[in-house]
């Protein structure tokens, strides 16, 4: 699969991460991954200490995965560190995702250094139903005013056509710190997507003055009704929702009766909505 610092194409920085609800909360499609590709990766190049650094780290499989790079050159009139790191899981219910990517340099001379920093959850997969879908969390980056010192991260979601469902993202290359809220909701039909999460942070530049840049992601999709056990419509699953024997809107695992299993799944989706 295609990885850059820059996404997929002209596509700006990437982030995305997905949270599930308990199996059987309502009708909804299993995800089943098709291919993925989730690594950190970190590289350095100070002149001034005379040579290079680099360090990485992927995904092997489907499997849970915790990764951290760490690249740092340093030596008396100079020095750069970059680092990315990633929680993330895939399961038949969610994706999950969560990282972050930091690059630094300082120098007494003056002289061009490079430090370069990503975190990247990629992954492909196919739902066989139709069924509602949710994506909420946060992206943030922060890069000083200078142009070539860039930070960014954002989310996207794809469907296999190249038709972007969710693309979010913030690059405050030459401003302040920029954080967004992700709340995105709507159907998936039957059929292959591609969600990705992003955040990455570059130094090309000279040095001094010192530089900074970082970024980060926390993101979840879930698919089916986030709120279907919300009952009352209060905003929250509590108490107020605890299900009654032939009350229908109770049934949330859609099998035509209310029953334990119902209950099981009310107490699994209970807190604020």
């Amino acid at each position: 699969m295609h990885r850059s610092l820059r996404g997929r194409g002209s596509a700006p920085w990437l982030v995305v991460v997905v949270a599930s609800l308990p199996a059987g909360t309502v009708a909804a499609g299993v995800i089943e991954p098709i291919a993925q590709e989730r690594r950190v990766d970190s590289f350095v190049i100070v002149p001034q200490c005379g040579g290079d650094a680099a360090d990485g780290a992927a995904a092997k499989g489907f499997g849970p995965f915790e990764g951290a790079a760490e690249a740092r050159l340093e030596c008396e009139t100079a020095g750069a560190v970059a680092l990315a790191a990633q929680t993330s899981r895939i399961d038949p219910e969610a994706l999950v995702a969560s990282g972050h990517s930091t690059s630094r340099a300082e120098a007494v001379e003056q002289r061009v250094i490079h430090a370069i920093a990503g975190s990247d959850f990629d992954v492909v997969f196919a739902i066989d139903e139709a069924c509602e879908y949710r994506i909420v969390g946060r992206i943030t980056a922060a890069a000083g005013g200078d142009p070539l010192v860039l930070a960014g991260a954002a989310v996207r979601l794809t469907r296999s056509d190249g038709h972007e469902i969710v693309d979010r993202a913030v690059e405050p290359n030459g401003g302040e710190r920029q954080s967004r809220e992700i709340d995105e909701h709507g159907v998936l039909e039957p059929g292959e997507y591609s969600l990705r999460v992003f955040a990455g942070t570059v130094i090309d530049n000279e040095v001094p003055p010192g530089r900074e840049a970082d970024a980060a992601y926390e993101i979840a999709l879930r698919l089916g009704d986030p709120c279907a056990a919300d009952l009352d419509d209060d905003g929250e699953v509590g108490f107020g929702d605890l299900p009654a024997e032939g009350d229908c809107p109770a049934d949330l695992n859609r099998d035509g009766t209310v029953g334990f299993a119902d209950l099981l799944a009310l107490l699994a989706a209970w807190g604020p909505c």
